[in-house]
């Protein structure tokens, strides 16, 4: 009767346990949900309801403090806003910045074109030499269409045209960004849950001897020389990045040529690994170094690409210089992290067409 009684008790004891901890492993469940399905917010932000903010330009205005102005409201702005650029032509001489929780919205047909004074990133999420830190910079965001040329046909040096760091949630999509001389059509430094769909990166001109520069480079806020407009060397690096549905080719634009790189990496931090990359369905024409550029690279999917004409289609790296905690540059040779890595469903086309 008493050993009937004991497994009674335990029995009992081991229901209530079991009630106890369903609501708490349904609260982990719940905690752990985003890390599963790390694109499914930056997806919802096409869903958000936005204040509509249309930028008016004067006659004689200045485009790109016109754009600015509208771009700063996000600042005081109490829900996220979205701000219209009526189809036109603009030059912008100076750099644009923008904030949390805002969707720039353009028409395919809108070009910004880069002055020959505009030395800067055409369009960055943060104000210079701010120490934004982590993932806890400007997010939320959203660059959605318009003809961003760097003007780069005149062989003059420029940076990046899209610089992004130590943001969350950032979705690109159905822009083109052409015509750049030894700079990043995008450079994500430090960035987590980034999508970037349905663009075009037209035309690049190297000097020749980095020709391994990336449309769009995956990096970290890993030195003072990887990322240097703003934000703090704290190691944070580019993670849950999803790059579907673009093409990577040539503007045929006099001295231009098609990139490098497609999508890639030249410098990492070895114990900080770029993570979690996607890169699907897109088409790399005539890529002269490598299409896709795994560099200390882990859990990528790579799957449904079409490579045409490519130096090589992906390469990745076992081995290169690194980064080490101090931010100094480690001229060694470290062994890179290249686990998880999958290749499958890709076309490679080769033709007798020549790219110079």
């Amino acid at each position: 009767m008493k050993k009937i009684l004991f497994v009674l008790l335990i029995t009992a004891c081991f229901v209530v346990l079991l009630q106890q901890w369903k609501p708490l492993a349904e609260k982990v469940q719940e905690k752990e949900g985003p890390a599963e399905k790390p694109f499914e917010e930056t997806s919802k932000l096409l869903e958000q309801n936005y204040k509509i903010i249309t930028v008016s330009f004067p006659k004689k205005s200045d485009p790109s403090k016109q754009i600015q102005k509208a771009l700063n409201l996000a600042k005081k702005s109490k829900i996220p806003i979205k701000v219209i650029i009526p189809e036109g032509s603009y030059t912008l001489k100076k750099a644009l910045h923008i904030y949390s929780n805002t969707w720039l919205y353009t028409s395919p047909n809108t070009v910004f074109h880069k002055a020959n004074t505009h030395k800067e990133i055409m369009l960055l999420n943060g104000d210079f030499k701010v120490s934004y830190k982590g993932y806890d910079g400007n997010s939320n965001i959203i660059v959605d269409g318009g003809i961003w040329d760097a003007a780069g046909k005149d062989k003059v040096w420029t940076p990046s045209v899209f610089g992004f760091a130590h943001g969350r949630n950032i979705l690109i999509q159905n822009t083109v960004i052409k015509n750049i001389v030894g700079g990043h059509a995008i450079d994500s430094a430090g960035n987590k849950d980034v999508i970037i769909k349905n663009n075009k990166f037209l035309g690049f001109y190297g000097a020749g001897d980095e020709p391994y520069i990336e449309a769009i480079q995956i990096d970290g806020m890993i030195s003072k020389k990887a990322f240097r407009r703003f934000g703090t060397v704290d190691f944070t690096v580019t993670k849950n990045i999803r790059i579907e549905d673009n093409y990577f080719g040539n503007s045929h634009v006099k001295g231009m040529k098609p990139w490098g790189v497609g999508v890639g990496s030249h410098s990492t931090a070895l114990a900080s690994p770029y993570s979690n990359i996607q890169i699907l369905n897109n088409t790399f024409e005539g890529m002269t170094y490598a299409a896709v550029r795994g560099h200390n690279w882990e859990n990528t999917l790579v799957k449904g690409n079409r490579f045409i004409d490519c130096a090589m289609g992906v390469r990745i790296d076992k081995f290169g210089s690194y980064y080490t905690v101090d931010g100094k540059h480690h001229i060694t040779n470290g062994k890179f992290i290249t686990s998880q890595f999958k290749v499958e469903s890709n076309v490679f086309i080769e033709t007798d067409k020549k790219y110079k």
